[in-house]
């Protein structure tokens, strides 16, 4: 049961942090601060960091020995996956992005276990 509310509280404060990240761009988007190309970045690559940091926390504090960030990011993908097929939105640059979210999670479980093994 307390990996089970481990997990709960690392998807919140994941998602926290996505939420306030997203404000900020938003904030700094709307007064002008940022460009369209920068805006689009920056949501990219804070969406990706926030799958790395929890993928980082479940695998170094949660799960021991499972591969539950593999799951979970497929199970994120695929949720996507169906949402874009539902919209009829589906195009390539789509599945260059779930690909994506997939590797982020990745490169945080490489992390938790280099921490581990050091």
């Amino acid at each position: 049961m307390t990996y089970i509310k481990k997990f709960i509280i690392y998807l919140i404060s994941s998602c926290g942090f996505l939420l306030v990240s997203f404000l900020l761009l938003s904030i700094l988007y709307y007064y002008g601060y940022l460009l369209d190309s920068f805006y689009s970045f920056f949501k990219l690559f804070f969406f990706l960091l926030s799958f790395s940091i929890f993928s980082y926390l479940i695998q170094k504090n949660c799960f021991k020995k499972k591969k539950i960030f593999l799951l979970f990011s497929i199970l994120i993908a695929c949720v996507f996956f169906l949402i874009s097929i539902i919209s009829n939105r589906f195009e390539l640059i789509l599945v260059i992005y779930y690909t994506l979210i997939i590797i982020s999670s990745y490169i945080g479980y490489l992390f938790s276990k280099r921490k581990k093994e050091a």
